[in-house]
């Protein structure tokens, strides 16, 4: 007889040092080509843009809405559908003062500079860029294979905090995915790398 154990200790998913981007280049497979050490090729993700610092790791939710169909015959529903998906992708921005990065993280912001100051400051403009984020970190018992999170359309939704107090300040990045309008209809990717 054949006993059932599912116990692995290296299926636990636990990722230090992590790396959030914002821009990588997605392949046709729905992966990213992921460089030694866990970085991204500045050659094959020219768009990509490291957040730096962050803190609270990185962590993707995926809310879902059902629908049942009830009928007259039965107590319970006979058919049951998946209405909606929607993926988040968070994390804490430490980095608060490099204002390019900010400006394109915050939807309604623009990067201001001028004669002797940098900064971001509202825009009129009501439209923004859905950009692609992923997440990589290396696998907990091998430090030579990756966990990789991905949203392929979104935009931050948290709101912007910018402190100046005694502590370090740290704003909140809440990603929200969007169609990405890939053939294949996904929002959203998590995988290992294996090789």
């Amino acid at each position: 007889m054949a006993l059932i154990n599912g116990q692995d200790p290296t299926k636990i998913m636990r990722g230090l040092p992590v790396r959030i981007y914002i821009g990588p280049t997605i392949s046709t497979d729905g992966t990213i080509a992921v460089a030694t050490g866990g970085l991204l090729d500045s050659a094959a993700h020219a768009n990509a843009l490291d957040l730096g610092y962050t803190q609270d790791g990185a962590e993707i939710t995926v809310t879902r809405t059902f629908e049942d169909l009830p009928v007259d015959q039965r107590n319970t529903p006979i058919l049951h559908g998946l209405n909606t998906q929607e993926p988040h992708l968070k994390t804490g921005m430490l980095q608060v003062r490099n204002w390019a990065t900010i400006a394109k993280l915050q939807p309604g912001a623009v990067l201001v500079t001028g004669t002797g100051f940098i900064g971001i400051s509202d825009q009129v403009d009501q439209t923004f860029t859905l950009l692609p984020v992923c997440a990589i970190a290396p696998t907990p018992n091998d430090p030579t294979k990756f966990q990789v999170l991905i949203v392929y359309a979104c935009y931050n939704i948290a709101d912007l905090a910018l402190k100046l107090q005694k502590a370090y300040n740290k704003t909140p990045l809440d990603f929200k995915g969007q169609d990405a309008g890939r053939s294949d209809g996904k929002t959203w990717f998590a995988y290992e790398t294996t090789a």
